[in-house]
């Protein structure tokens, strides 16, 4: 993804940087367990860095592997991978629909069939599955777990569903007592709002975690950088459509934003490119020293 977004120096250091994160590198929760969201940022990294790539020169290669980055996140993380995927989605149709003549029909051959091709297939798998376990094709076994367990609701929007029949105390003391919480506490518009900036703030430092320093140092260089570059404008409405679709859940966990990791490491790699330091590029500086022979 980031080799598609930056220079193939910064695209290692970006790829470094991935690995060695507390929180979600290597050593991570979100590779050291079942709960986390690297599965979810792997799709979202091959969704984000083949609408780059398809954009700027269509390939059969880059949108089956777009299209497997759909599959990942609609197996994943399917709400958030959505929010990420639609404004991608859109900037491809414009672009496809923009062409003319020949070269709107190698955009449909190299594009859109590749993509369709293995959306079908997705499709056709995840509706098989739901049917063999729940017996409806549109029904996740996901809606029949929060059916049966859960009180608080999935989105602010929904209402309380009746309480389930609970076979075991401790189960029903944490569905009544701490996930509710979370529900009551954002009902209040006062409460939504300090709920949801500490939320949101927290999210993202943890997302990107000390290499957050680079993009505070640099804020205003980036800032005045983002208003220029296209591409930057566009990542930032990805994050846009991301935070408000964050904004209707009632749980919000570091993983939930995992398909828009990649762009994390977009940005802070344009705050170490663009910061200065004694008249010299720091981010230049950090990249030849990572890859300088030892």
């Amino acid at each position: 993804m980031l080799y598609a977004w930056v220079s193939p120096c910064w695209a290692i250091l970006g790829s470094v940087l991935a690995l060695i994160n507390p929180v979600l590198g290597i050593a991570g929760y979100w590779a050291q367990s079942y709960w986390g969201g690297a599965v979810a940022a792997t799709g979202g990294a091959l969704v984000l860095g083949g609408i780059k790539r398809l954009i700027r020169q269509p390939y059969v290669r880059d949108s089956l592997l777009t299209g497997v980055g759909l599959t990942i996140l609609a197996y994943s993380r399917p709400f958030e991978g959505l929010l990420v995927s639609v404004p991608p989605g859109i900037f491809l149709l414009i672009r496809v629909i923009s062409r003319r003549g020949p070269e709107l029909q190698v955009s449909i051959r190299k594009i859109a069939l590749p993509i369709l091709f293995v959306l079908v297939l997705t499709i056709t798998g995840m509706g098989f599955y739901n049917l063999r376990v729940t017996g409806n094709p549109f029904r996740m076994s996901y809606q029949i777990r929060e059916e049966t367990y859960s009180m608080a609701p999935v989105f602010l929007w929904q209402k309380l569903p009746p309480e389930p029949e609970y076979r075991h105390k401790v189960i029903r003391d944490f569905h009544t007592n701490y996930a509710l919480s979370f529900y009551t506490s954002q009902r209040s518009i006062r409460g939504f709002l300090s709920e949801n900036v500490y939320s949101l703030l927290l999210l993202g430092f943890s997302a990107v975690n000390f290499f957050a320093i680079p993009l505070i140092i640099a804020f205003p260089v980036v800032l005045a950088w983002t208003w220029r570059d296209p591409w930057a404008r566009r990542a930032l409405l990805i994050y846009f459509v991301l935070i408000l679709g964050l904004l209707t859940e009632t749980f919000k966990w570091l993983h939930y934003s995992a398909p828009i990791t990649g762009l994390n490491y977009y940005f802070v790699l344009n705050a170490l490119r663009l910061a200065r330091w004694r008249n010299r590029k720091i981010g230049q500086l950090i990249c030849r020293s990572w890859l300088s022979p030892r």
